[in-house]
């Protein structure tokens, strides 16, 4: 198992560090993320539920509008059933995109692709049972839109709309996060 993980983090973890060191046209293009946000989980039996998200990521932009983003996310969702059951669990994923920003005024939107690893776990707890453990890891595509919006020549905010989807059979196949982020740009504006 953990050499499966292994085999799927090698390229991951290239294509994350080729993004991070790729020659910086500029310190100004450079900036870092925080954001908080909702996520709704879906896996292999429709809605599996929703919860809060966290990530955190670096973004660098050496060819003007065209830049590359290498990130990290996780969340946690729950479902209850009237019935008794309820299932819970966790993901996180691990990425690097290409993004391309439309303007370069004081508010930009932006579409943002790329692939990661995403690792998924749940538990299913239904009464008079065993409690049944998921976990899973894959490969996954994402893709995004958002708004960033200048505060001032150093700090933005960007609300963001992801998609995550599994390349496997995942615990999770994929799920959708809206967040709201806060970034420092090193340079400025």
């Amino acid at each position: 198992m953990k050499r499966q993980v292994l085999k799927q983090l090698i390229p991951i973890v290239s294509v994350t560090l080729l993004t991070a060191v790729l020659p910086i046209k500029a310190v100004a293009q450079e900036q870092g993320f925080g954001s908080i946000g909702l996520g709704g989980y879906w896996g292999d039996e429709s809605f599996s539920g929703n919860g809060a998200s966290f990530g955190g990521s670096f973004a660098a932009f050496p060819l003007g509008l065209l830049g590359f983003e290498a990130g990290i996310d996780g969340g946690s969702h729950k479902r209850e059933f009237s019935s008794g059951v309820s299932r819970e669990g966790s993901t996180l994923h691990v990425f690097g995109d290409a993004t391309v920003r439309f303007t370069t005024s004081r508010l930009q939107p932006y579409i943002t692709g790329g692939v990661g690893w995403l690792k998924s776990s749940t538990s299913r707890f239904e009464p008079g049972f065993k409690r049944l453990d998921s976990e899973d890891d894959s490969f996954a595509l994402n893709l995004a839109v958002g708004l960033l919006w200048f505060a001032s020549s150093r700090w933005s905010v960007r609300p963001e709309f992801r998609a995550v989807n599994s390349a496997s059979d995942a615990v999770i196949q994929r799920y959708y996060r809206a967040s709201l982020g806060v970034g420092y740009h090193f340079g400025g504006r």
